[in-house]
């Protein structure tokens, strides 16, 4: 607050930034003395955390006579393992435990409710209320503009797209096997543009798609787009494809649809 409301002398600028760096390294981090909060406050949690950081957030939420909301994503983790970083895999179930200390639980879509359902009925779990929060598209609607946007570097005038991580459950082998077959056949398809970062823990499946777009001139892969780029993507594509083994809620299918743009 004190950054937009008052004057910032010289001085303060390299403190500020010293402050700032701080706080984006201990993110999950909670100090009590820094917050002031009325008592039945709540403090909304929309980002997965590990099992250990959420207990302290809880711990922080008891003493204060706080309450808690959670989003809950999936329980990709538990139901599909090997399709999930170590890291996940490994702490996803405790997780699922933990938020059952919150007041609400509010999963992304009706699927992951009944499976949270599901599991905290066959786990022994109690379960707080649950209410069902849609994910929603931060895009802006299709304009003029963005027809006559530059594409991304390396992306032709017809294309399809998919959006989506580097990882096993998003099913990118599969697609790519599919459209180069259909190339071989003759088939006329758009170029294909992936667009999506690695996935920590996945490199072998990161290096095979790259061999795979420096044999296909008509498959590219774009890392680190920016939102700007991402929404122009969305509006000038043919159609999208998003061919994920399992989803949670399943975001790109959405933006899709908001832009009028098919999804295979």
């Amino acid at each position: 607050r004190r950054m937009f409301e008052d004057s910032i002398e010289t001085g303060e600028v390299e403190g500020i930034k010293r402050c700032i760096e701080k706080v984006g390294r201990l993110r999950h981090r909670l100090f009590p003395r820094r917050f002031i909060l009325p008592i039945g406050s709540w403090i909304l949690i929309p980002e997965l955390m590990t099992s250990t950081e959420l207990e302290n957030v809880f711990s922080f939420v008891r003493k204060h006579g706080l309450k808690a909301a959670v989003v809950f994503h999936d329980a990709l983790p538990v139901q599909f393992p090997e399709l999930v970083s170590k890291r996940y895999r490994e702490d996803h179930e405790r997780y699922m435990r933990a938020i059952a200390q919150a007041d609400c639980i509010l999963p992304v879509s009706e699927y992951s409710k009944a499976c949270y359902l599901d599991w905290a009925k066959g786990s022994g779990v109690d379960v707080p209320q649950i209410e069902v929060c849609l994910n929603g598209v931060q895009f802006r609607e299709k304009s003029v503009e963005m027809d006559v946007r530059r594409l991304p570097e390396g992306v032709r005038d017809h294309f399809a797209l998919c959006v989506s991580t580097m990882e096993p459950r998003k099913n990118h082998l599969k697609l790519l096997e599919a459209w180069r077959n259909l190339l071989a056949e003759g088939e006329a398809l758009p170029q294909l543009v992936l667009v999506g970062n690695t996935y920590s823990g996945f490199e072998e499946l990161a290096e095979s798609v790259n061999r795979i777009c420096k044999e296909e001139r008509a498959i590219i892969w774009l890392k680190g787009v920016s939102d700007e780029d991402l929404e122009t993507l969305y509006a000038r594509c043919c159609f999208t494809v998003f061919p994920s083994i399992a989803e949670g809620f399943g975001l790109p299918i959405l933006e899709s649809l908001w832009y009028g743009t098919p999804c295979l």
